[in-house]
């Protein structure tokens, strides 16, 4: 598959949910066990996305927005945001895996 559109993200994808994902627990508004549920849903997502290793990953869960793409293109990465904010809406175009980000509410 070229695209893979998930809840969770696996870790290295956008710098915005990395730097959620490094907030020491001690610091998180989340309780244990949802930190906990977070991390074993990353590990899986991460083992999904090495088997798939797809062109273009798209996903929610963190809810901020956010966008990467590695040098050459081979691999991005979408974080959609909030309901109701901007970046929280993309469109994609199958035929070209160009993505078209919502800036806007």
């Amino acid at each position: 598959a070229e695209v893979m559109i998930c809840h969770d993200s696996p870790d290295g994808g956008t710098q915005a949910v990395q730097d959620i994902i490094n907030i020491p627990p001690h610091m998180s508004m989340w309780s244990e066990a949802g930190l906990r549920y977070a991390r074993e849903g990353r590990e899986m997502m991460n083992q999904a996305y090495a088997i798939v290793d797809p062109v273009l990953f798209i996903h929610g869960h963190y809810h901020v927005g956010d966008y990467r793409e590695d040098h050459d293109r081979r691999h991005r990465f979408l974080s959609l945001n909030l309901d109701g904010l901007p970046d929280n809406v993309a469109v994609l175009d199958t035929d070209t895996l160009e993505v078209e980000i919502n800036r806007e509410y």
